[in-house]
C-alpha cells in the first residue's frame, strides 16, 4: 500500500491548507475522529460545504435514520440529567430515573448497530478526537441489518 499523507487538522497547526484543496476534494487526517452520536470514526476529511468552502468531517452514520433517533435520546437524555440534578424539585425522581436508564440502554443499544461497520480509516493516525457532526447531507434510509 502506498503511504499516504495524513495532515494535522488541529486549529493552531492546519496543516491541511498546505494541500491547496479545491471543493470537493478529500484528504486524511493525523487522528481518528468518532462521531459523538453513533461512534462511527473516520480520518476522511472533504473540503466544501454550504455554505462556504472549508474542511468539513461528514460522518457516514448520518444518513440512517438511526444516527436521528440517537441524536433525539441524547437531547432528552440531557434534559432529564438537568431535571435530576435538583432532584428536590422534582415530583417523581424514581419515574425520571427509570426513564433516564431506559434512555441510556436505547442509545447504546442504537450506537451497538454502527459498532465498526462504517469506520473509515486509512493510514496509521495516532490519537482519537470525539467531534459532534455539524452538518447531516441525508437521513432516509434505515441501517441495513447485520
Amino acid at each position: 500500500m502506498t503511504d499516504v499523507k495524513l495532515y494535522n487538522m488541529d486549529l493552531g497547526v492546519q496543516e491541511w491548507r498546505e494541500g491547496k484543496f479545491q471543493r470537493g476534494d478529500t484528504w486524511r487526517s493525523d487522528a481518528i475522529y468518532a462521531c459523538e452520536i453513533c461512534g462511527v470514526c473516520s480520518n476522511r476529511w472533504i473540503m466544501g460545504g454550504a455554505p462556504g468552502m472549508g474542511p468539513r468531517m461528514v460522518c457516514k452514520g448520518t444518513q440512517y435514520t438511526e444516527h436521528e433517533r440517537i441524536e433525539g435520546y441524547i437531547q432528552r437524555r440531557d434534559y432529564l440529567e438537568n431535571l435530576l440534578k435538583d432532584a428536590s424539585a422534582v415530583p417523581d425522581v424514581e419515574l425520571l430515573r427509570g426513564e433516564y436508564r431506559t434512555i441510556d440502554v436505547a442509545v447504546q443499544n442504537l450506537r451497538d448497530r454502527f459498532a465498526g461497520r462504517f469506520d473509515d480509516i486509512v493510514g496509521e493516525p495516532q490519537r482519537t478526537v470525539v467531534y459532534y457532526p455539524s452538518s447531516k447531507y441525508m437521513a432516509t434510509e434505515p441501517l441495513p441489518e447485520k
